[in-house]
């Protein structure tokens, strides 16, 4: 799992640029260390106590990397506090693709009660939808957004805030 959080989400990188290297160079070490272990698969061999010493480091290594990992969960729970109702797994899914929001839509729920998903204008050729006109219900109800059209733009707990006031906005028209 951490695999997937270090090496292949933008944002983790660049929040935790330190802990990254950290874990790339673990990751690497981890590698080859298995590589040796297959060439030569006898196990009284491949568990020598020089390499129990370097399983221990690289152990103390990944602690030191989920700390500071779930210290920037923390803090994106705070800049966003229905991030609370996510578990880290998913909170970590929205992170990483917070410049995707169709894949941010998976979770939208988990996030807003009665909300399904928000309903995107068709994008053009080859690129991410980014600009939403409606708010789909989880009972099939949709409400086009009142002015004008929403933009996911930005860090996903910031766009995720507009959305929120956007949202509110428009349900105090449409009720008005």
């Amino acid at each position: 799992m951490l695999v997937n959080i270090f090496l292949a989400s933008e944002d983790i990188k660049a929040q935790l640029s330190e802990e990254t290297k950290m874990f790339e160079a673990l990751d690497r070490e981890f590698r080859d260390m298995m590589i040796d272990v297959s060439t030569n698969p006898l196990v009284v061999e491949a568990c020598t106590a020089e390499k129990y010493e370097v399983l221990k480091a690289q152990s103390a290594t990944i602690k030191r990397c989920e700390k500071s990992l779930n210290e920037y969960l923390e803090q994106k729970k705070k800049s966003f506090p229905r991030f609370y109702f996510l578990s880290n797994q998913s909170l970590l899914t929205i992170l990483s693709n917070g410049t995707n929001p169709p894949k941010v839509c998976e979770f939208i729920g988990d996030c807003f009660d009665g909300l399904k998903t928000i309903i995107f204008n068709p994008p053009a050729f080859n690129e991410i939808p980014k600009t939403a006109n409606a708010l789909q219900s989880k009972d099939g109800e949709i409400v086009p957004f009142t002015c004008e059209d929403f933009v996911c733009e930005g860090a996903v707990e910031n766009w995720l805030s507009r959305l929120e006031q956007k949202m509110r906005h428009t349900l105090y028209e449409v009720l008005d």
